[in-house]
């Protein structure tokens, strides 16, 4: 990298010890002087042209304060999937913080480009080992009352790894921290108490799919937290009542929520299987018709 930048005064490189993604991401950050900012994860592509592809696209803007959101190609293994981040156009920086409350959002930090000018001061939390993307994007959202974009072009090859860090860290503990920051910053842009029920909709679903992936439960006193609300889940979809179910049952019974827990995990486990085959026969579909 020293070599590749040596000739090239537009590149600058880094060395710093290891603190992980947040802490690169912050370094990057603190010494841009571009206009525009867009992040890539080492184990990903970019196509040829990308980034003057996505800059182009948003040059010419001269409507209100926006990020522009692109598609990508999600790979894992030998499957692609295109992922369009929505099928609108535009949205206000509410309408996808619902997406992110009701889970419909992911928030990847890739195939996106940010106004520099909205980044100041905002930083990615290090304490967060997954989903600090997801934080990262709705704070600079909320902060500058600033839109999306949709773009369909294909700017990024995305590879799903399942050995990434994503997948293998204390998950009750991230998933808290993640729902206490957004939290914060829900009361900060004033959105609270109008988007209450939602919020703890959201939180009580980040414990279950983190429970989900961990194979554990919750600590106790995440679970005794989400009691009060649970005489006020009526009005809620069907899916965050099963899952606030499952904080119910914790909470009665670590038992009872221990066996809940696996009936839940075998469920899922089925699904991906199921999911995995369907994929198999595609693939071998594919692979007859060409021959």
């Amino acid at each position: 990298l020293d070599n590749f930048s040596a000739s090239r005064p537009e590149c600058r490189v880094l060395h710093q010890k290891n603190g992980g993604v947040s802490s690169a991401r912050n370094a990057g950050l603190d010494i841009a002087t571009g206009e525009f900012i867009a992040f890539a994860d080492a184990d990903d592509e970019l196509p040829l042209n990308a980034m003057g592809d996505m800059v182009a696209a948003c040059q010419n803007w001269n409507g209100d304060t926006v990020v522009w959101l692109f598609s990508f190609e999600e790979i894992v293994g030998s499957h692609t999937t295109i992922r369009h981040n929505h099928s609108r156009e535009k949205e206000t920086a509410k309408d996808v913080l619902i997406h992110v409350l009701q889970h419909k959002f992911s928030g990847e930090a890739v195939a996106k480009l940010y106004p520099r000018v909205l980044i100041s001061g905002i930083r990615f939390d290090p304490r967060l080992t997954h989903s600090e993307d997801l934080l990262f994007f709705t704070t600079v959202l909320l902060k500058n009352n600033a839109s999306v974009i949709y773009r369909r072009q294909i700017v990024y090859r995305y590879f799903r790894n399942p050995w990434s860090a994503t997948y293998q860290n204390d998950f009750h503990f991230n998933a808290a921290r993640l729902s206490a920051c957004i939290y914060d910053l829900l009361h900060e842009v004033e959105l609270f108490p109008s988007l209450d029920s939602e919020f703890r909709a959201y939180a009580a679903t980040s414990l279950f799919f983190a429970s989900l992936r961990s194979g554990r439960l919750p600590p106790q006193n995440c679970v005794d937290d989400f009691l009060p609300f649970w005489n006020r889940i009526r009005d809620l979809p069907s899916e965050f009542r099963s899952h606030l179910r499952f904080l119910a049952i914790a909470a009665k019974s670590r038992k009872l929520g221990r066996i809940y827990l696996r009936y839940r995990i075998a469920r899922t486990q089925l699904r991906i299987s199921m999911e995995k085959r369907r994929l198999r026969r595609t693939e071998q579909t594919r692979m007859h018709a060409q021959r």
